[in-house]
């Protein structure tokens, strides 16, 4: 059996709920039974939703957006346009950190993208 947990947290890391859904649930619907609770049970000035690259379709993020919160979601390279792709793995722009990894930033579609690569 599978499930997902979507967990509210303070800034302090306090839990202040939960709600939990099958694990074939799409995220369209955890998400926006999310933002309802939000806007209906907590007062809450800022919301940031943190995700896996499961929450990446263009209508959960417009939701979010929507709603007046930010997110910070993981994506893999396989799914952005070439063009992108190009820029983000260009290491003149990317500062190395050890022997296998790279960090770097950039702004994509007026986005900012936190960009971590390995080799390995």
């Amino acid at each position: 059996m599978q499930i997902v947990i979507g967990l509210i947290l303070s800034e302090d890391d306090i839990p202040l709920g939960y709600e939990v859904f099958s694990g074939n649930t799409f995220e369209e619907k955890t998400v926006n039974k999310v933002i309802e609770k939000l806007r209906d049970k907590f007062f809450i000035n800022k919301v940031i939703f943190v995700g896996d690259k499961g929450i990446l379709s263009k209508r959960v993020l417009k939701d979010i957006t929507e709603a007046g919160y930010e997110y910070i979601v993981a994506a893999k390279l396989k799914g952005m346009a070439k063009k992108y792709k190009e820029e983000i793995l260009n290491k003149e722009r990317l500062r190395r950190i050890n022997e296998e990894i790279w960090i770097g930033e950039k702004e994509i579609e007026g986005k900012r993208v936190i960009i971590g690569w390995s080799q390995s």
